[in-house]
């Protein structure tokens, strides 16, 4: 028995592929710093930031790195 094979204008679009939002905690996290490495990375309007609950919920692209949200950190002297 062979399987049927729809023809490509059968098939539904298939739905794009979003990883979960990555979750930063709220640790002395500068709000401005952090907007504005989201907007050199991922352009305006590609991403989307959401504060809740002492913790940020960042939906783009791909995911910031412990490395570049350590630059987010607010500078205490």
């Amino acid at each position: 028995m062979t399987a049927k094979v729809l023809p490509p204008s059968v098939f539904p679009t298939a739905a794009p592929m979003h990883s979960p939002p990555q979750v930063i905690e709220n640790r002395y996290i500068d709000d401005d710093k952090l907007v504005e490495i989201c907007k050199e990375r991922f352009g305006a309007g590609n991403y989307r930031l959401k504060f809740k609950l002492r913790k940020w919920y960042l939906s783009a692209p791909c995911w910031l790195d412990d490395e570049t949200i350590e630059q987010c950190e607010m500078e205490y002297l």
